[in-house]
């Protein structure tokens, strides 16, 4: 007995010296939070491994100090018998324990690979449903005038198996304006242009529109340090940060720029008036050309801003645009004329390279939604320059 004793002692030592590496490991070690969960789950289970060693070897003291006692079993043999039972008690009472954690642990972890299992599936579904729309796509056949109601625009619901039902669609980003336009560096195209169609289009939202929220942006977009409002204006708050000095990956930004917290893109400011995010849009490269407004595509606070209000050449635009797509500015250039168009032309086309594809899974309990940025260019070939879940 008092061998095995030994071994017992034995193996809770080795119990309590695993369960404290594991505990510190879990309390100080970096990792995912499930990682840190199953550290502190296994030291739990080394040091009740290590309790209940010490408990066993009680008992085998106590039993023991019976055989021992054998001569005086009566009043003290009651007493040890006593005592072994409570052991015996409480070893069952702590095995339980050990078993109802480890069940608990187990039902937790399976409940975990469930939800993953079941997120990963809408998140495959949503994006089988994404390659289907950029094929579609990049298998239009006409390429010389993108427009409402091609089969690339058309929405579409598809049910997978075990109920999950994606819902996917194809938005031109070039029915708006471009604020990455400001930085522009082909000469012939000014700051000063854009500035103005910015200008409407914020007009047209009915947001405040001033020359220094313009150079505030224009400064945060183009390559160089030389405005006004570069990083030494940003560098002096409370939270400094450096001017970026290249385009807006996402209108959202916008709330870092000068005279630009404010603004709420999300709902309109007035009834009736459209979101800033409506008209405006933030779109990648070098921007040696500014990239055009679709005529096909535009909404009409768009076209209002860009043919400087013009109600009936924009109510003329969009009734024969529902008839037949517009296939080139001939139309707009014989309403407004030859000069006129000539500032025009750069910020206008009737075809778009860029999409933004969006797909939204569902299966009753959870939502998974995907949405993909794209480039096709002359020969059709779609690529993917930004896929976010």
């Amino acid at each position: 007995m008092k061998k095995v004793g030994s071994v017992f002692i034995l193996i809770a030592a080795i119990a309590f010296a695993v369960s404290a590496v594991l505990l510190l490991a879990g309390l100080f070690r970096s990792g995912t939070v499930s990682m840190k969960h199953q550290r502190l789950s296994l030291s739990a289970i080394f040091c009740a491994v290590g309790v209940g060693a010490l408990l066993i070897t009680r008992l085998l003291v106590e039993v023991r100090k019976i055989y021992v006692a054998r001569k005086s079993a009566s009043r003290r043999g009651s007493s040890n018998s006593g005592s072994v039972l409570l052991m015996v008690l409480i070893i069952l009472g702590m095995a339980s324990g050990l078993l109802l954690h480890l069940q608990f642990n187990a039902r937790m972890f399976l409940e975990a690979a469930d939800r993953a299992f079941q997120t990963e599936r809408l998140r495959i579904a949503a994006a089988d449903t994404a390659r289907m729309l950029l094929q579609g796509l990049a298998d239009d056949e006409n390429l010389l005038a993108d427009y409402d109601g091609e089969k690339w625009s058309v929405p579409v619901e598809i049910v997978y198996p075990d109920d999950i039902v994606v819902d996917g669609r194809v938005v031109d980003a070039q029915s708006r304006f471009d604020m990455n336009n400001l930085a522009v560096s082909r000469s012939g195209v000014t700051a000063v242009e854009t500035s103005k169609f910015l200008r409407a289009i914020m007009r047209q939202c009915g947001m405040p529109h001033s020359s220094f929220q313009l150079a505030a942006l224009q400064d945060w977009v183009d390559s160089n340090q030389d405005g006004q409002y570069e990083s030494a204006i940003y560098m002096k708050g409370e939270r400094p940060y450096r001017c970026p000095d290249t385009v807006i990956e996402d209108i959202s930004e916008l709330k870092w720029i000068k005279g630009w917290e404010h603004i709420i893109f999300n709902q309109p400011r007035e009834e009736g008036l459209p979101a800033l995010s409506d008209c405006l849009s933030s779109l990648p490269g070098d921007h040696r050309e500014p990239v055009p407004v679709n005529l096909n595509t535009a909404p009409r606070d768009v076209l209002l801003a860009m043919t400087g209000g013009n109600s009936e050449l924009v109510r003329l635009l969009i009734s024969m645009r529902k008839n037949t797509p517009l296939t080139s500015l001939t139309l707009l250039e014989s309403q407004i004329g030859a000069k006129a168009m000539d500032s025009l032309r750069p910020f206008l086309d009737v075809k778009s390279r860029f999409f933004r594809v969006f797909a939204e899974a569902d299966d009753g309990k959870k939502t998974v939604s995907l949405s993909a940025l794209v480039q096709r260019d002359s020969n059709g070939d779609v690529s993917v320059l930004r896929w976010v879940y």
